[in-house]
């Protein structure tokens, strides 16, 4: 269990499943912050949210971000998961789909 896949986070992912919020982490998001970090040095930004800056780090496949927020990709994809109300089926496919927009 990393620290943010606690009890406390799933119940409250589920209680936001069940007023029927939409999920902080949509693929245009994600998308518009790749964009972002490359455009800007090519990491995700400090400021933004564990889940956002650890998706794009995820997609950019910046293994250096990674390391330096103290996550393996299998931790970062556990995390983006807990911080998803909608998770995706196949989040590996989610991420590719994401690489290949990002593509020029």
């Amino acid at each position: 269990m990393t620290p943010d896949d606690t009890p406390w986070t799933r119940a409250l992912n589920d209680l936001h499943r069940q007023e029927g919020r939409t999920d902080p982490l949509t693929s245009d998001d994600i998308l518009r912050r790749c964009r972002w970090a490359l455009d800007h040095g090519g990491h995700p930004s400090a400021a933004w949210s564990t889940g956002e800056q650890l998706a794009v780090a995820i997609v950019l496949k910046d293994h250096a971000h990674l390391d330096a927020m103290g996550y393996t990709v299998e931790q970062a994809y556990q995390r983006v998961l807990a911080g998803m109300v909608s998770p995706p089926t196949d989040l590996g496919a989610w991420f590719e789909a994401i690489r290949v927009r990002l593509a020029p």
